[in-house]
């Protein structure tokens, strides 16, 4: 009589877990968890959420299940066909859909780009104490922003170490924060 070979240990063999692997997928979520550390986020949900206390907590549900829906889907298209929403609504759709497609995700991407670069210059503004005009502001972020291509371009993986030492220094200044918060009693 055969015995059955268990098979997730044949798998095990030639899958074996591998750290080398582990760090390959941390680079890219640390560029994807900066816009949870965002502090314009953070200051629009704590506002939010002191103004409207519980009434909108349906609202972040449902915007996290449809979030985790759609990442779902997108892994999913990525992973049985080796290709992205762009390739596919360009082999599917016609032209001039394609195009409208097209037209409005570039909208899109410079209307939730426009606040921040807006909102940088802003910071900049403010924390110069009107030293730096708003103008220049806008030509610093365009100047970092120009930056960041350039480390995406040449080494994803020094554009990963960038954004983990900002998440860094941003998690560190808010627990320094929040801990002089609690020791003035506020």
């Amino acid at each position: 009589m055969k015995v059955k070979q268990n098979r997730h240990s044949d798998e095990d063999k030639r899958h074996p877990f591998s750290w080398l692997k582990l760090w390959t997928f941390t680079g890219p979520g640390f560029l994807m968890s900066i816009a949870y550390l965002d502090p314009g986020n953070i200051e629009s949900d704590l506002r939010s959420g002191a103004i409207a206390q519980y009434k909108l907590l349906w609202v972040l549900l449902s915007a996290h299940f449809l979030g985790f829906l759609l990442q779902r889907l997108s892994s999913r298209l990525g992973v049985v066909s080796a290709r992205n929403m762009a390739e596919m609504a360009y082999e599917y759709y016609p032209k001039i859909p394609r195009i409208f497609l097209w037209m409005m995700i570039e909208i899109a991407i410079i209307c939730s780009d426009m606040q921040e670069v807006i909102g940088t210059a802003i910071a900049f503004y403010l924390l110069s104490n009107g030293g730096i005009p708003l103008f220049i502001g806008v030509l610093i972020t365009m100047l970092d922003t120009f930056t960041f291509l350039f480390l995406d371009t040449y080494g994803v993986r020094k554009l990963e170490l960038v954004f983990a030492i900002l998440i860094s220094i941003m998690g560190g200044s808010f627990g320094y924060e929040g801990q002089r918060i609690i020791e003035c009693g506020l």
